[in-house]
């Protein structure tokens, strides 16, 4: 697993470094995660059923070579393994679908939101300036895939979970974190009264340009 952690009160580079607004990744809209997320959580649910289904048959299978004879029992086994693990792949991917298709996050001026799940609905909003750190999380086949995920802890202790957002493309998770820590750094120079509570809006200013304008950064 790789972890990268960035300070929480760093300046992240080239966020307000003189970047057009128009370069920004817009996560104002709400976007899905990539599609790696059906078919990869499909293949760690399947690890899972053909580790438990093998462990499952091992301490019957001198029972039912006596019974049958070691041919038919290694092919009955085989069998059943088989057809196992096409239905639940079939089942996994399925829900697997279904959750990606209910899966959204999105950014407004003041917090990062996610709305998850099927039939038991979950929204996430995450006030900016509640943002501790976020860690870039891969395992080797999402690493695979250029796929991570990124998890954002928040203040409040160890009782707080951090909000995990699985599957997002390597160069989106990048610009998502800097824009996290971009608009809690903006988040709090307005809680400090450093920028009037009107520039909200204009969260994706650079502080050059706010600098030039006599707001101090």
């Amino acid at each position: 697993m790789e972890l990268n952690r960035i300070d929480p009160l760093s300046r992240v580079d080239g966020v307000f470094a003189g970047e057009a607004i128009g370069t920004r990744e817009d996560f104002t809209q709400p976007r899905q995660v990539h599609h790696t997320y059906i078919w990869l959580g499909s293949l760690r649910l399947l690890g899972v059923v053909l580790v438990a289904g093998i462990t499952g048959i091992l301490p019957n299978l001198a029972a039912l070579i006596d019974d049958t004879g070691f041919a038919s029992s290694i092919a009955l086994v085989f069998g059943v393994i088989a057809a196992t693990l096409v239905a639940t792949y079939g089942l996994s991917l399925l829900v697997s679908w279904l959750q990606y298709k209910n899966l959204f996050y999105r950014l407004t001026d003041t917090e990062f939101i996610m709305d998850s799940g099927i039939i038991t609905k979950r929204h996430v909003q995450i006030p900016y300036q509640r943002i501790q750190s976020i860690d870039q999380q891969a395992g080797l086949f999402q690493r695979m895939a250029g796929v991570c995920t990124l998890a954002i802890s928040t203040a409040g202790g160890a009782a707080n979970r951090a909000v995990r957002v699985p599957y997002i493309l390597n160069e989106d998770a990048k610009a998502l974190r800097e824009e996290l820590f971009a608009r809690k750094q903006w988040q709090l120079m307005v809680e400090a009264g450093q920028v009037p509570a009107n520039a909200v809006s204009n969260v994706a200013t650079n502080v050059a340009a706010n600098a030039a304008a006599g707001v101090a950064v």
